[in-house]
């Protein structure tokens, strides 16, 4: 079964650990260049300058204050962190249903994280009735722009049947080009299909090449696909005890890291 993309979250995008959009340094790098898009532009945004200082410190009742009278106003980057704060509950009362609304104004100006969350929270029923057509819809959306979790996240409809009609083949055209730009759960979910031969016929070599390839950057689930396959010589290669411990290893190793952060 292929995972389905879920950033973490510090102090942006959507709450909780296993939910949303932005893990700490996207997050930061993303507050920033929102920042950068109003630095020296009309007296008008300097609510917005302002708002994002405040936000970046996490001085997240200050960052309320300043950027809502501008989403109120149209600004879809105020709309889109209005929702990350009614989401996350920072500066304002937790409010999903509330979130979920300024995602919509955000994302309906074309703003790809705010089209993500909407994904992930349609697909979740957060804020509403659960919906996957309406969860597919803005997760292509934002794939349309490049969006890399987004269409991962809908090759994993496309994978499951839901919201759209089961087609592993589009599922695994849309996980491979993620994986080719270097998407690392894409990588993950292309190798589960060339090992099952879903949507086209098995490739072992190819699937332990993608395993290899989300690994080092980093997963832990490949990790440990990897170290079961060199323990028992699967999908082509020859048993190696040790390779298969240094690959359990480095996924302990890499599962005790993401717990402490």
């Amino acid at each position: 079964m292929q995972r389905e993309s879920q950033n973490g979250v510090q102090a942006g995008g959507k709450a909780g650990a296993q939910a949303g959009r932005l893990a700490s340094v996207q997050w930061l790098g993303r507050a920033l260049c929102a920042l950068a898009m109003v630095l020296g532009t009309a007296p008008a945004m300097a609510g917005f300058h302002k708002g994002m200082m405040a936000y970046l410190n996490e001085d997240f009742d200050t960052a309320f204050r300043e950027l809502k009278p501008l989403a109120d106003k149209g600004n879809v980057n105020a709309q889109y962190y209005i929702g990350t704060l009614f989401d996350n509950g920072r500066g304002t009362s937790k409010s999903a249903a509330r979130a979920l609304e300024w995602y919509l104004k955000s994302a309906e100006q074309g703003n790809t994280d705010a089209q993500y969350n909407l994904g992930i929270m349609y697909a979740r029923g957060e804020g509403g009735t659960q919906d996957y057509q309406l969860a597919a819809f803005w997760y292509r959306k934002a794939t349309e722009l490049g969006d890399l979790d987004s269409q991962t996240n809908l090759a994993t409809l496309y994978s499951e049947g839901k919201g759209v009609k089961k087609d592993l083949k589009q599922a695994l055209i849309l996980y491979r080009a993620a994986a080719d730009r270097g998407h690392v759960l894409a990588q993950y979910n292309l190798a589960i299909m060339l090992e099952l031969g879903e949507g086209i016929a098995a490739d072992p070599a190819q699937a332990v090449r993608w395993y290899k390839r989300a690994a080092e950057a980093g997963d832990v689930d490949a990790m440990n696909r990897l170290g079961k396959i060199y323990k028992n010589g699967e999908l082509g290669e020859v048993a190696n005890q040790q390779t298969s411990g240094q690959w359990f290893s480095r996924a302990t190793t890499a599962a005790k890291g993401a717990g402490n952060k």
